[in-house]
């Protein structure tokens, strides 16, 4: 009896067995559910291609984000900590030796100048002759950008006067030196020079010093003129005829870019003169044009 029950639950099973067979094997011939299949499976897949790009993405964010900022801090350490603005605050941060240094003296870049450290200290350098090494009779594109060695004989350049003088309180120092070995200087109190747009327009004042003014006296609120670009108020061209690059009015009282001619010289005005230290027929061994911070 035992043995008829057993096997009569083995069929029973077997019969089961096949039902579900039969099941799966309908299931996998019926095109509708298929389809939901794959539909199923294709909206996992992108689900997961999705999951995937989002996390790439925030990934992604994060390490832009987390550099932008360390660059941010370290142009700000730049800009407000390590580079001085003009040369009197690196002598006002001990720096009490002339030579080239680099100056950042707005948010534009920084640029290197010569700096003296005498007579008090902080002069920003932007105008030397002293051997005649270098020509001076350029054009405007050259005294706009600035030529010469800092550590000789050079301009600046007129964009970066106008950034050391845009803030509207600086002066000027002229140091003059003739072939005898005579010096003797000019003190401004006020010396500012425009922009482009203005032609870079020279606004100085206030004289003191022994080298008596031949600056402020007609060359005040005066244009820029080189040989290629005149601006000055003469019916002729005076950087042409007097062979240098100034705010020249009709036409001027000193000349400190022209020829280098060591000395005294024939022709007329056409020198580094300075009117009213050694008149228009001697050309000065020394000029050196600085300004600082008031």
């Amino acid at each position: 009896m035992a043995a008829m029950e057993l096997n009569d639950e083995n069929l029973n099973n077997r019969s089961n067995d096949q039902n579900l067979n039969d099941q799966y094997n309908r299931n996998l011939n019926d095109p509708v559910l298929n389809d939901q299949m794959d539909i199923a499976r294709l909206h996992a897949l992108v689900l997961f291609i999705l999951d995937t790009v989002i996390t790439i993405f925030c990934l992604l964010f994060l390490i832009w984000f987390f550099v932008g900022t360390v660059i941010t801090i370290n142009q700000y350490n730049s800009d407000h900590h390590d580079t001085a603005h003009d040369c009197k605050e690196l002598y006002e941060q001990g720096h009490t030796h002339s030579g080239v240094y680099t100056i950042k003296p707005d948010k534009l870049p920084a640029f290197e100048v010569y700096c003296d450290m005498s007579n008090g200290g902080g002069w920003t350098v932007f105008q030397r002759r002293m051997d005649g090494s270098v020509n001076f009779y350029l054009k405007w594109a050259d005294y706009k950008k600035g030529f010469g060695d800092l550590n000789g004989e050079f301009w600046l350049g007129l964009d970066k006067i106008h950034r050391l003088t845009a803030t509207g309180n600086t002066s000027l120092r002229v140091d003059l030196e003739d072939f005898e070995g005579v010096s003797v200087f000019a003190h401004y109190s006020t010396f500012i020079v425009g922009g482009a747009h203005t032609s870079y327009t020279l606004t100085v004042g206030g004289y003191s010093g022994n080298a008596n003014d031949s600056l402020s006296v007609d060359h005040n609120n005066m244009k820029f003129s080189t040989h290629d670009r005149d601006n000055d108020i003469d019916d002729d061209q005076c950087a042409s005829t007097y062979k240098g690059a100034w705010w020249y009015f009709k036409c001027h009282y000193s000349n400190l870019n022209g020829q280098y001619l060591t000395g005294a010289h024939t022709t007329f005005a056409d020198g580094v003169n300075w009117l009213h230290f050694k008149g228009y027929y001697y050309s000065l061994k020394v000029s050196e044009m600085k300004i600082n911070r008031k």
